[in-house]
């Protein structure tokens, strides 16, 4: 059939709601890698959705989409958690605080590509690439001046969170230590020297910078 033709889908509002959970409760761990626009399959649907263990997924959420309803940005991430089985070790939510319900054209060319290469080397078992894709995607959106948070499941048991852009230095202290060429071990950058970042700590300490 088609989906044993197909390496990727992707769906949207009622197509992650409904479409995917179907194909789930059809096909179970057959069915391709999927990223999911406006996450619908981790919302709280009338039938209970049968989310294979081993099902390879990225959800995209809105900061503006009706379907967040009236959960701030921490609860709506929480409750998107939840829903995904604790077995499962490929799954990744990316929250772009200016989307809306229909994802803005500028955003989607920016995520999109890179989105379906993180399913597709999830899927082939290459964790490397997966990082690398991630680090790329943070990039683009952080160039794109986009807003929000990546969580993907860097194992079973433990959620990665990354915001974007990070906030977490102050910009007049980083200002002064720029200038003065310190490294504080926090991933600021010396002057006139790259960023050296080990492959667990890469993306978190590259938005530090």
């Amino acid at each position: 059939g088609i989906l044993e033709q197909t390496d990727c889908l992707v769906v949207g509002s009622r197509g992650g709601q409904v479409v995917l959970p179907t194909f789930w409760h059809m096909q179970g761990a057959s069915v391709p890698p999927a990223v999911v626009i406006n996450g619908g399959v981790a919302m709280g649907l009338p039938t209970p959705v049968v989310w294979p263990d081993s099902a390879v997924t990225f959800l995209l959420l809105g900061g503006q989409d009706y379907f967040r309803g009236d959960f701030t940005m921490d609860d709506y991430l929480a409750d998107a958690k939840r829903r995904v089985p604790k077995a499962n070790c490929t799954t990744a939510i990316l929250y772009v605080q200016e989307m809306a319900h229909m994802p803005q054209v500028t955003l989607l060319r920016t995520v999109l590509p890179r989105m379906i290469q993180v399913v597709l080397a999830w899927k082939a078992g290459r964790n490397d690439s997966v990082s690398e894709q991630m680090r790329l995607l943070l990039q683009a959106l952080n160039k794109a001046g986009w807003s929000g948070r990546l969580l993907f499941k860097r194992s079973c048991h433990e959620w990665e969170d990354v915001e974007f852009p990070s906030f977490a230095c102050n910009n007049t202290q980083r200002s002064l230590q720029r200038h003065k060429g310190i490294s504080t071990g926090t991933g600021v950058r010396e002057a006139g020297r790259p960023i050296e970042l080990t492959r667990q700590d890469e993306m978190r300490e590259l938005w530090k910078a």
